[in-house]
């Protein structure tokens, strides 16, 4: 037959397998571990207790700012809904602004975190910051050399220091040496000079280092390491986050932030009304001069044709044409405005900072919203531009709605020039008019009139620049920022180590790996565990379970009767009549998979059962290989069954005594050459016949079944077979062997036996149902010995 072809017996270990898990069951694994569970929770812990001890610990500074949003006029709300520009602070942009390389580089250069200092220690180096600094040092020059270096400076009782580089960090130039402060350390391509502090003199004895380094990459650190984020609530505040192991050093970086953000922001609205003062002031300047030779002018007429007033008609003659001037000089001070502007405008894609037209009286409040929004929006692209390129979105929106309201100003200027040229027209030809009455004048009260009307026009001028002068200087001095600082940098709490994260960690990893060690350890032994395995990989009964012996003896029913052991075999003993058919049972073979599964050790005390029972029994040993029996008694081994087998001897005369009423002992004798056949003989046959007539009960002790074949043999001769399992011992496909066997009817009648159940053990006690409960309380388990069970 082909061998793919052949039938094979069932596989019911991997077929109980599928079945679930049983959790009860693992549990009870487990927890017989507790003691090794326990040791490595506590283990666990320590570790976590030393980790936390010798960490240094990070901190989460925080502060929060409010940007609060410009009010906004009727015209300007009248182009919002226009969709000609937004006036809502655009909070990216500020988050932008605060990001910036720039904008940190600025902070960074003004703390001076260009050298930091620490104290090494035996297990950590701690950052010293501020006034715990015994000495300070500062750059001279630096080409680079020093960078991330760290320097070492050890405090002298003399009051001296000595510096040198870190082991394993050499810089050149730099060796060990002995300076007094204040000193100066020169190197090729750097120079440094270090004071002392008010701390030094408590500092002697102890070293500490310093680093320098380089100003970009500490700008590009604390950039990367600043987080600013949007509150949840709020989309105008902005919350600034730093994590830092000092404390103090953070604060103040954080703090730092907000300061210089308030004054940029300060700063950029102040810029158009420096713009314009500067505008007025050189005006100012060039009209004093002109007025100074105009008023010399007048006086030294007036002296010279000794006039001291004008007539009646000259003074209201002047002063009509000093009105109409004073209104033209105002048109023309706008139309100039305009043509700046629209010069400006053109010339310039990305204006910035552009003049009000408030400052030369131009009274349009539209113009005004325009220009406001355009200053706002020219100011949030330059944020924008420090950290993103010009294919960003945001960049693009922002180019997009410059270029949207640049087009309104163009368009609203070119009309308010319109209008003013016509006013400035009318102006004129009123002037014009004026100025016929001047030649109605004498010759020298003309001539007086025009002096006194340019002298008029100038000063008037004067005191208009000087009046927008004022005006420019109060703007300037009521800008305030919109930024409202809500909590300064405050230390939020610990992040690092989370000391309940890790001791839950701790604890989980604990109580896991043994666990995974329980599981593994499971998986990995292919013994038998348990009834439960054995009832759900067979169809065989399991008669009963064994509990395992601690005594230093086999014969356990005879010396401690009492004890759980031999309770457990009287249950087997009940057990037994499951087997029987019809009749009482005469004899039993005793078998197992394995030598070591404790079958002479249940042969020896299931005889003894028996004869306490009353029964008249006779313990046959049938493992001519392996002799044992006779050790177990204290008998000799001279002659036994195979000198009956071979016919040197009558079985009678081997009898021996045990020592147990109604127990006797036939042991296996001298080790014959053939025993397979002595057993397979007529004679083996014949002899067991007459033992039935003399015995109540024959308990046949026999080799391991499955590593010869012996015992297939005699149990054509029993009534009933025990296969004896061993818990933790025998293996598991033993059950898958003795299942072959058993389809194949090659044993018949057959029971299994788990022995060697530790039921001091937890999970053995709660998941073996046989043998336990009954006859534990009669002193069993109060020594811990090497138990009994090889065959």
């Amino acid at each position: 037959m082909d061998q793919n072809t052949q039938t094979s017996a069932p596989n019911y270990y991997a077929e109980s397998q599928e079945k679930g898990v049983n959790i009860q069951l693992w549990v009870y694994r487990i927890l017989d571990f507790w003691p090794w569970i326990t040791l490595s929770v506590v283990l666990a812990l320590s570790i976590v207790f030393f980790l936390h001890r010798y960490a240094l610990p990070r901190y989460m500074i925080t502060a929060s700012i409010l940007i609060q949003e410009e009010k906004t006029s009727p015209s300007e709300e009248l182009l919002a809904e226009m969709n000609m520009f937004s006036s809502k602070v655009r909070v990216e942009n500020e988050i932008a602004l605060l990001k910036s390389w720039s904008f940190i580089t600025e902070v960074v250069d003004s703390l001076d975190f260009e050298i930091e200092y620490y104290r090494p220690g035996r297990i950590r180096t701690t950052e010293l910051y501020g006034e715990d600094i015994p000495f300070k040092v500062s750059i001279v020059q630096n080409d680079g050399i020093l960078h991330g270096q760290p320097i070492r400076l050890e405090m002298q009782q003399s009051g001296q220091f000595l510096v040198g580089p870190v082991e394993d960090f050499p810089i050149s130039g730099l060796g060990e040496t002995a300076y007094s402060f204040p000193a100066v350390i020169t190197g090729p391509g750097y120079v440094l000079k270090i004071e002392k502090t008010n701390l030094a003199p408590n500092s002697v004895g102890e070293e500490f280092q310093f680093k320098v380094y380089d100003p970009g990459q500490r700008a590009n650190y604390y950039r990367n390491a600043l987080m600013v984020s949007v509150g949840r609530n709020a989309t105008s505040l902005l919350t600034l986050s730093y994590e830092s192991h000092n404390v103090k050093k953070a604060q103040d970086f954080v703090n730092a932030v907000i300061k210089y953000y308030v004054k940029k922001e300060l700063e950029e609205k102040n810029l158009t009304a420096v713009r314009t003062i500067e505008f007025i002031d050189q005006q100012i300047r060039n009209i004093r001069d002109s007025l100074t030779d105009i008023e010399d002018k007048l006086q030294t007429f007036r002296m010279a044709n000794n006039i001291i007033d004008l007539s009646q008609k000259g003074d209201a003659v002047l002063s009509e044409i000093q009105d109409l001037e004073k209104a033209k000089s105002e048109v023309e001070i706008k139309l100039n405005y305009f043509d700046y502007l629209l010069s400006y405008l053109h010339e310039n894609r990305n204006p910035s900072s552009v003049l009000s037209p408030a400052t030369v009286g131009v009274d349009s409040p539209i113009l005004m919203a325009l220009i406001s929004n355009l200053n706002e929006l020219s100011g949030q692209l330059s944020q924008v531009e420090m950290n993103a390129t010009d294919v960003n979105p945001q960049v693009k929106s922002l180019r997009l709605q410059i270029e949207r309201v640049m087009e309104g100003v163009i368009d609203n200027v070119e009309n308010l020039k319109k209008s003013s040229k016509i006013s400035l027209s009318n102006v004129q030809r009123r002037i014009s008019d004026a100025e016929l009455k001047i030649n109605a004048l004498p010759k020298t009260e003309r001539t007086y009139v025009t002096i006194q009307r340019n002298f008029n026009l100038s000063e008037n001028l004067f005191l208009y620049l000087q009046q927008k002068q004022a005006e420019a200087g109060i703007a300037k001095a009521s800008n305030v920022p919109k930024t409202k600082i809500i909590d300064p940098a405050l230390v939020v709490g610990q992040t690092y180590p989370d000391k309940g994260r890790n001791f839950l960690l701790g604890l989980l990893f604990g109580l896991a790996f043994p666990i995974a060690i329980v599981v593994i350890k499971f998986y990995a032994n292919q013994t038998i565990q348990g009834v439960q395995e054995i009832e759900s990989s067979t169809d065989i009964p399991v008669l009963g379970v064994l509990a395992y012996s601690h005594f230093g003896t086999e014969k356990v029913v005879k010396e401690h009767p009492k004890s759980l052991p031999a309770e457990t075999f009287r249950k087997l003993r009940a057990s037994m009549r499951f087997l029987e058919k019809g009749a009482p049972f005469q004899t039993a073979m005793i078998t197992s998979f394995f030598s070591g599964d404790g079958k002479t050790f249940s042969s020896v005390n299931l005889a003894n059962i028996m004869a306490d029972m009353g029964k008249k029994t006779l313990l046959l040993g049938m493992d001519l290989r392996k002799q044992k029996l006779h050790s177990v008694f204290a008998v000799s081994n001279k002659v036994g069954m195979s000198n009956v087998l071979v016919g040197d001897k009558n079985w009678t005369e081997v009898v021996q005594s045990t020592g147990v009423n109604n127990l006797y002992l036939i042991t296996g004798g001298p080790v014959p050459p053939n025993p397979n056949e002595l057993i397979a003989s007529e004679m083996f046959a014949k002899v067991l016949n007459e033992m039935k007539q003399q015995y109540d009960i024959l308990i046949i002790d026999t080799p391991p079944v499955g590593l010869v074949s012996d015992a297939i043999d005699v149990a054509k001769f029993s009534d009933i077979t025990l296969f004896i399992t061993r818990h933790d011992y025998t293996p598991r496909h033993a059950i898958d062997y003795i299942n072959d066997i058993h389809l194949k009817k090659l044993i018949p009648n057959i029971g299994i036996v788990l022995n060697g159940v530790d039921f001091t053990k937890f999970k053995n006690r709660q998941t073996h149902r046989y043998g336990y409960g009954y006859g534990y309380g009669y002193g069993y388990g109060m020594k811990k010995q090497k138990g009994y069970f090889e065959a």
